[in-house]
Formats: structure tokens, sequence, C-alpha cells
């Protein structure tokens, strides 16, 4: 468990800079600093919203459906995937 904590962190802490670098990397100059705003603002706007919902079904009916629900929530991310993938011009 300590192991997976550690884990869980340490993957926390490597996101940011990896996702600042893949924006910088693929966002056109001119709106970068829309896009890591925007980017932002999502962030805790799924945080603030989703946290609560799957904090409440974890508690009410289990820890593994609450974790189903983020899976969920997680979802539409793997549609952008392709997408991210893709060299611009």
């Amino acid at each position: 468990m300590l192991l997976v904590f550690l884990l869980a962190g340490l993957m926390r802490t490597i996101k940011e800079p990896v996702l600042a670098a893949w924006m910088n990397d693929h966002v056109d100059e001119k709106m970068r600093a829309t896009v890591f705003s925007t980017s932002g603002q999502l962030d805790s706007f799924g945080q603030i919203i989703g946290g609560p919902i799957v904090g409440l079904v974890a508690q009410q009916v289990s820890i593994p459906w609450g974790l189903v629900c983020t899976a969920f929530l997680l979802l539409p991310a793997l549609f952008l995937v392709p997408v991210a993938g893709k060299k611009r011009d």
C-alpha cells in the first residue's frame, strides 16, 4: 500500500511539467496562454464537481463503485488520445 501511495504521489508530481511541455510543443504560440488557462480551469472544475460526487458514491455505496465512477468520468479523455498524438503541420 505504501508503494502505491508513493507511486501515486510521484505521478501527481510529474504530471504538470509533462503536460506543460507537451502543450508548449503542440499549441500555437498565439493560443498558448488561452490553452494553459483553460486547462487549469477545466482541471479545477473537474475536481470541484467530480470529486464530491465520486466521494459520495464511494461513501454511500462502496469504494469499488467510486473507482468505477472515476473511470467513467475519465472516459472522454480516451477519445482525445488520437487527437493528441497527431503531429501539427
